[in-house]
């Protein structure tokens, strides 16, 4: 699994995370400011602002591997690549890692909010 720095959750964190079940019935909310979605059961309540900050990373980083986003290079977008190549080295059981692809209607809502929320156009 790698050293303690190589975790992207710990303690606290990490055990919310694991606890979290996929749901596959929910529906997408739109991150305007990142540029992603995440859907309630991927977000634990109490997690610490650390562990949110790691799971904003790892929406964005699904939502340029797998969802079609491309971040201007200003914003580095091989930090949000490491992060989910160490949550996957991790063995996290995030629901997120089951929403790598896109069902019609969340992609149709997705390039939907991306045309009226870009903050880069």
């Amino acid at each position: 699994m790698g050293t303690d720095t190589d975790l992207v959750f710990k303690g606290k964190d990490l055990d919310l995370i694991q606890s979290l079940v996929y749901e596959p019935s929910l529906e997408p909310m739109y991150c305007s400011f990142r540029m992603y979605l995440h859907w309630p059961d991927e977000l634990p309540s109490g997690i610490s602002t650390e562990g949110y900050e790691s799971l904003c990373d790892l929406w964005t980083a699904r939502a340029c591997r797998y969802h079609g986003l491309t971040l201007p290079e200003s914003l580095n977008p091989a930090t949000f690549t490491r992060v989910w190549d160490r949550a996957i080295a991790q063995g996290l059981l995030w629901p997120g890692f089951q929403r790598l692809e896109l069902g019609e209607a969340d992609k149709k809502y997705f390039l939907e909010m991306l045309k009226q929320e870009n903050p880069f156009d």
